[in-house]
């Protein structure tokens, strides 16, 4: 939380990648069995995304460290997909807010 992601989508990231190394398997077994390409994609997609929101914080985060890497975080062409996925835990409140709303009236 301290490094700026929402607790609870922590914790579900947390949950799908511990998958890998518990009980779980099962999940990364699904990814590498999946009978086409497409299928494997999408199966792979939400690590893909995961990676790409832990590599946008930690851009922004040297970049605030280091005032080199801002300069050249401001002139670099990715610093708009660095700033689009560059989302905080005030960005998602509205979707955890919706999932409990939703767990509680079932």
């Amino acid at each position: 939380m301290r490094a700026g992601f929402h607790k609870l989508y922590f914790d579900n990231v947390y949950s799908h990648l511990c998958g890998y190394s518990h009980s779980n398997y099962i999940s990364a077994m699904q990814i590498g069995q999946a009978q086409s390409i497409t299928d494997q994609s999408k199966l792979a997609s939400a690590g893909i995304q995961i990676s790409i929101h832990i590599l946008a914080h930690f851009i922004h985060l040297y970049a605030s460290t280091f005032s080199p890497a801002a300069d050249l975080l401001a002139a670099s062409p990715a610093k708009a997909v660095a700033d689009l996925w560059h989302f905080k835990a005030e960005d998602m409140n509205f979707i955890f807010e919706q999932e409990k709303s939703a767990d509680h009236d079932a």
